[in-house]
């Protein structure tokens, strides 16, 4: 049996709107690998249009309107703010689990030097 390819943390995309559970995506991009989203009208001089930006590469995007347009831009962000806080949050709870240095030993006062006057 295939591994299914739904899976949370996925952005999946089809050529037909119609989509069943037997659809085959035109392409998967992981929210772990989104750096941002944002509009593209400007871009591709097309309404309704928005980008997607990866390490590898900036994909682009028509909605049917604005808002939808919105919704999707909102979505998408808002899946990669929830992505990059677990990362951070996992990377803190790895830093503070780390061993800690000795601390450094301080000189006596007796040793410190008096400030002359």
């Amino acid at each position: 049996m295939a591994a299914s390819p739904w899976r949370p943390g996925r952005l999946f995309w089809f050529k037909d709107a119609a989509v069943t559970r037997g659809s085959v995506p035109r392409g998967i991009i992981p929210v772990s690998s989104c750096l941002t989203v944002k509009g593209a009208e400007d871009v591709l001089n097309r309404q309704f249009a928005f980008e997607l930006s990866t390490p590898a590469e900036t994909m682009y995007f028509i909605a049917d309107a604005e808002k939808e347009k919105e919704e999707w831009i909102n979505s998408i962000g808002r899946s990669i703010v929830q992505h990059s806080r677990s990362v951070t949050d996992a990377e803190v709870v790895d830093y503070d689990s780390r061993p800690q240095p000795p601390p450094q030993p301080q000189p006596k006062k007796s040793e410190a030097s008096e400030p002359s006057e």
